[in-house]
């Protein structure tokens, strides 16, 4: 049981390894169960990555597979995990794009960290 009553692990994928472990560190401290990989690649390659899975947050601008394919593929899963994209800039028709691959939240970068904690017990919430 992670925080506030959300179950499941909330998958962290970004290629920015600082970056990866504050989002990890915060999310913790909320009692959260943070699972961390340096990509979409070693996410999909990951044996059990979906498994107890509350919710997935993806950097946009990852390496490789960036955050938008990553949802693309992971839209095919039945169900696919619900997830929450983080950008750099959010416009409209990323917005778009994101919640028809399965996001529930498209969020930006420079938005406070405990908006991304209330995001995430939403995101999780869908899970039930």
């Amino acid at each position: 049981m992670g925080g506030d009553g959300v179950e499941g692990a909330v998958a962290i994928v970004a290629d920015d390894a600082g970056g990866r472990e504050s989002l990890a560190a915060l999310l913790e401290v909320h009692g959260f169960r943070a699972r961390q990989y340096r990509s979409a690649e070693a996410f999909l390659a990951a044996a059990g990555a979906l498994d107890g899975l509350g919710c997935l947050v993806v950097d946009l601008s990852t390496a490789g597979i960036r955050g938008l394919e990553l949802l693309d593929r992971l839209a095919a899963a039945a169900p696919p995990p619900p997830a929450i994209l983080i950008a750099d800039e959010v416009t409209d028709p990323l917005r778009l794009h994101a919640q028809e691959a399965g996001a529930v939240a498209v969020l930006d970068r420079q938005e406070p960290p405990l908006a991304l904690v209330a995001q995430v017990r939403r995101a999780a919430g869908f899970c039930r």
